[in-house]
């Protein structure tokens, strides 16, 4: 039995430059999106989807196929129980 939290972590612009404004150069910033699975307790089993826009967005077949990945990681444990906060933008589509 697994018992892991999801979430939709903030979304990262790279590359991350504290004077960005600043700098000499400028170029396009790449926007990061990054879906973690921690497993609750001592367990080993966390997983974290990252990818960028031009992969794919925040639509509901993007945060779904972040849980297909997850759950074939752990295709082989009987029961798993997901901890979500109750954001209806990432959950309930």
């Amino acid at each position: 039995m697994i018992f892991t939290s999801a979430d939709l972590q903030k979304v990262i612009m790279l590359p991350r430059i504290d004077t960005f404004k600043a700098a000499i150069f400028f170029t396009k910033r790449l926007v990061v999106f990054n879906k973690t699975f921690a497993e609750l307790g001592c367990g080993s089993r966390d997983f974290a989807a990252v990818w960028h826009k031009a992969i794919a967005g925040r639509q509901d077949e993007d945060i779904a196929s972040t849980f297909y990945a997850f759950l074939h990681k752990v295709r082989d444990t009987k029961k798993i129980v997901f901890w979500l906060d109750n954001c209806g933008a990432q959950n309930k589509n």
